[in-house]
């Protein structure tokens, strides 16, 4: 029951000021096919969540998982799908965990951002998709994706020319 908790607690509390997950449809196969979902993209969202963990009423009785494990688990679990069978969900993982995780190493976060970059490249998220003769949700979540993208590496090259 804690992780149908921590899906809420995600899609109540974070989603909406980075929206990346659009909450009806996830709900629903969060419910009903979980098995289909990113393995890398529920991990990332799990360590996510443990920043509001003692904040939620039903969680904050229950102790706490090792945050550092189980952010090391979403990234080797980000790592895995980004070289075996890399996607639109490994983008949304990866925007997880560089925007969630406490910042250890700029390189590595660097890289991570970089190698989600060229995935949205080689996916054609930069493109402008409103012409494309797609559903009009895929349309708005492939800008969505890629406005997030620009947003995380303004914010990265920030805070490397802030620490120089």
């Amino acid at each position: 029951i804690w992780k149908l908790n921590i899906a809420t607690s995600y899609l109540k509390k974070i989603n909406p000021c980075l929206p990346l997950l659009e909450e009806s449809s996830f709900r629903a196969q969060y419910t009903n096919a979980r098995h289909r979902i990113s393995p890398a993209l529920l991990a990332c969202l799990y360590a996510h969540v443990l920043t509001q963990w003692q904040h939620d009423p039903l969680l904050s009785h229950e102790r706490c998982p090792d945050v550092r494990f189980v952010w090391n688990l979403a990234i080797e679990a980000s790592c895995s799908e980004l070289h075996a069978s890399a996607g639109i969900s490994t983008i949304k993982a990866i925007l997880l965990d560089v925007g969630g995780r406490p910042t250890t190493s700029m390189t590595g976060n660097g890289v991570r951002l970089g190698s989600a970059i060229a995935l949205c490249h080689s996916l054609g998220l930069n493109r402008n998709p409103l012409p494309w003769d797609i559903p009009r949700e895929e349309k708005h979540l492939r800008m969505k994706i890629w406005w997030s993208i620009l947003l995380h590496d303004r914010w990265y090259v920030f805070k490397s020319e802030l620490l120089k």
